[in-house]
């Protein structure tokens, strides 16, 4: 009889066996797979909140995603809910989140009334702050137009500063109108404030530019992989200036030339000449000053005076000067008959057109 009980309890336990279901459902808790505890999410869509629920008993379920700074409002991001019924035929679950607002949020499984109790499952993510946006601000050009053509110190570049609000790499390119690439220059990684690019009209190998109207154009591109572009144009200009000039020369610094008894004599120590005659016809001295080939205007002045060997009203003490050639004025002392005349130095003024 025993060996007859036996076999009936097991084929009542085969029997029991093949007919349970092929999963069985537990009496856990569910598990959140996604998103892990400590996750940090994207904003915008930041992807699925996924449950197992294999451990977990049949029943009714609430899935909550809550802002923990905002847990009152359901709304712009403040939570979100989901219900399920498991029935134990479907394990995993996956929820697709509305986009979140910047914060620390809690992911809650709980239990509705139909279920077993047990301790509400939570996990925490957060949806970080995104960057501020990198901008390129204040800028302005010291000239926007400029004559680099001639390295005179007058106008020879123009300088664009521009503000950054956060630290940035840095380029600055300079760009013809015509779309052609003439300069391309990394600035480097800059901290946010005040910088400025110095473009003195030269391309990529150094050599100036031509006459013509340029873009500068500077591009910033942040840590976080924003990227922004501000640009000025610029004319690179040729033309001329008016300036003055002034030349002196020592009075002994003189080409002489007399005749009879008339006599031209250099003191080189004092820098200083004597023109003067006895009753002769003339003695003459002659300044030569170079000057610029585009002067014009020319003034002249000679210092010192009569010597007391000077006869005064009885023949001529000239001055005069004039541009004989584009580059030289010349100035002319010259006495006559019984004059005589000191000459200390002479000097000249005059303007000329310089190119810029």
């Amino acid at each position: 009889m025993k060996v007859l009980a036996r076999a009936l309890c097991l084929a009542i336990f085969v029997a029991l066996l093949s007919a349970w279901p092929a999963h069985a459902v537990g009496y856990g808790v569910p598990v959140i797979v996604s998103p892990g505890n400590g996750a940090t999410l994207q904003q915008g869509s930041p992807g699925p909140v996924v449950v197992n629920f294999s451990d977990a008993a049949v029943g009714s379920y609430e899935v909550f995603v809550m802002n923990q700074s905002n847990l009152n409002n359901w709304g712009d991001g403040g939570g979100w809910d989901e219900e399920i019924y498991y029935t134990g035929e479907q394990d995993v679950y996956s929820f697709q989140l509305p986009p979140l607002a910047w914060g620390k949020y809690y992911v809650m499984v709980s239990e509705n009334s139909t279920a077993p109790a047990f301790d509400a499952v939570v996990s925490e993510f957060e949806v970080p702050q995104p960057p501020a946006p990198l901008v390129i601000d204040g800028v302005t050009l010291s000239l926007d137009g400029f004559y680099p053509l001639v390295r005179d110190g007058y106008q020879d570049a123009t300088r664009m500063e521009y503000s950054l609000n956060q630290t940035a790499t840095v380029t600055a390119q300079v760009v013809r109108t015509d779309g052609v690439k003439v300069l391309d220059q990394t600035l480097g990684r800059q901290l946010a404030g005040l910088h400025a690019f110095v473009w003195v009209g030269a391309d990529d190998s150094g050599a100036t530019v031509g006459p013509g109207n340029y873009d500068l154009v500077v591009t910033g591109t942040s840590d976080h992989g924003v990227t922004r572009t501000v640009q000025r144009r610029v004319e690179v200009r040729t033309g001329h200036m008016i300036k003055k000039g002034t030349s002196t020369l020592a009075g002994s610094a003189v080409r002489g030339a007399a005749a009879d008894k008339c006599r031209v004599a250099k003191d080189r120590r004092r820098g200083t000449s004597v023109v003067a005659c006895r009753g002769g016809r003339y003695a003459k001295a002659v300044f030569s000053f170079r000057v610029p080939h585009t002067s014009y205007d020319g003034r002249y002045r000679v210092f010192g005076g009569p010597t007391s060997a000077d006869v005064a009203g009885v023949g001529a003490v000239v001055v005069k000067g004039d541009q004989v050639k584009p580059t030289v004025i010349r100035v002319l002392v010259k006495v006559t008959r019984w004059r005589a005349f000191k000459i200390a130095s002479a000097k000249v003024s005059y303007k000329y057109k310089q190119p810029i």
